[in-house]
């Protein structure tokens, strides 16, 4: 039997978003390696790494987060992570919130607003609402993507920091993960030489207005000699 045609290919950051999408979806993993040209292996492999990155990036995190996240059973992670030779004592053995999933009400909504207003830490506001830091990132982003729909405001990278509270590594992962165009996100340093090249324009034209209305002025005022 021959070997999928993206087999061993790199993997795109669009493909991997993709996977972790269906893997949300509960999509079978042997669907999901057709959908991707992929041997299962592969596909297992991927969700692997996935799910160490995600072990490394919080301490707190739980098996079922981690199943959550990958589609893959706990002993199909504990497998791929022996075989890895990752060392996942770590991982909790917590349960999922009790709102995981859930339909976010008004009530929900009012207070994540004001815990984002109020500069409560991300993982703080995600034990209140009793919900995932990864669901509590997503409602942000969200929020962030909503914020700036007014195309005729311009943003920089430090406003959306400043908003969401999240880092500019976590907002690009993020946008990538939801398929979103950021590409008119402005650098800080960009918009500091536009705010300091408009002020010296401001301020050249207001040179040339006090040396026009001072030049009016001795004209005027110029003595006249028979």
């Amino acid at each position: 039997m021959s070997l999928p045609v993206n087999h061993r290919a790199k993997w795109t950051k669009t493909e991997f978003n993709n996977l972790l999408r269906e893997c949300k979806k509960t999509t079978p993993i042997s669907e999901i390696a057709k959908l991707h040209k992929r041997t299962v292996s592969a596909i297992k492999y991927k969700l692997y790494r996935h799910a160490m990155d995600l072990a490394d990036e919080n301490e707190d995190i739980t098996w079922d987060e981690l199943i959550y996240e990958t589609n893959l059973p706990k002993y199909d992670l504990i497998d791929g992570f022996t075989k890895l030779k990752f060392d996942f004592e770590h991982i909790q053995t917590g349960k999922l919130p009790a709102n995981h999933q859930t339909k976010w009400t008004d009530s929900d909504v009012k207070k994540f607003n004001t815990y984002l207003k109020n500069n409560v830490k991300i993982d703080e506001i995600a034990l209140n609402l009793d919900r995932t830091i990864g669901a509590i990132k997503y409602k942000i982003i969200r929020q962030v993507i909503k914020l700036m729909g007014n195309k005729s405001q311009t943003f920089t990278w430090n406003d959306l920091i400043k908003f969401s509270k999240l880092t500019k590594i976590e907002l690009i992962e993020l946008f990538n993960n939801v398929n979103y165009d950021f590409s008119h996100v402005q650098n800080d340093s960009v918009n500091l030489f536009k705010n300091v090249l408009y002020k010296g324009v401001i301020y050249l034209l207001y040179i040339k207005v006090i040396y026009t209305v001072s030049l009016v002025l001795i004209h005027l005022f110029k003595p006249k000699y028979q």
